[in-house]
């Protein structure tokens, strides 16, 4: 962690949190909870080991947008996090770049099946059910995108003979 010695005694109230947050920002990169909120309690108690979040969001880059010559430069990306532990806390993330102003996720099934390779790697068994949370995903795109996206979900589940219960929320 790195902190800019000048800034510290700038302010001397500043000091003690500067401190705080970077001491549990070293902790966190070490592996340790900073806080913790025990879901496998509002699950289903079948569920509340074997079950996976995933979070996805395509993000589109529009630092380049309008310049001249840009266009051959410009993608979107694809920020694809899922849980791979029972307490919810350790996860992987995977990133996907994709033609820009995409916002379907064209490479779902691969990322999905990482996710899933991840999640056996910690546990040596695949989850019974998986929770995905779809951002930036307007109403109009809802129908087309989030099905297109399901259905290479679920090859990836096929793919590995697994049945998976899939509940996906867009937000």
């Amino acid at each position: 962690q790195v902190m800019d010695s000048t800034k510290l005694g700038q302010n001397a109230k500043m000091l003690k949190p500067i401190c705080g947050n970077t001491l549990k920002q070293i902790l966190a990169k070490l592996g340790f909870q900073n806080w913790r909120i025990d879901i496998s309690k509002y699950l289903p108690p079948s569920e509340a080991k074997s079950t996976m979040f995933v979070g996805v969001d395509v993000s589109h880059d529009k630092l380049l947008k309008g310049v001249y010559g840009a266009s051959r430069g410009r993608r979107s990306t694809v920020g694809f996090t899922a849980s791979r532990n029972d307490t919810y806390h350790a996860y992987n993330s995977y990133i996907s770049y994709q033609d820009p102003d995409t916002e379907f996720i064209t490479e779902a099934k691969r990322l999905m099946t990482s996710a899933l390779d991840d999640f056996y790697a910690e546990n040596k068994r695949h989850p019974t059910s998986i929770v995905v949370y779809r951002d930036g995903v307007g109403d109009s795109q809802l129908t087309t995108f989030v099905r297109q996206e399901i259905n290479l979900y679920k090859e990836a589940f096929e793919a590995k003979n697994l049945d998976i219960k899939l509940t996906v929320i867009v937000v």
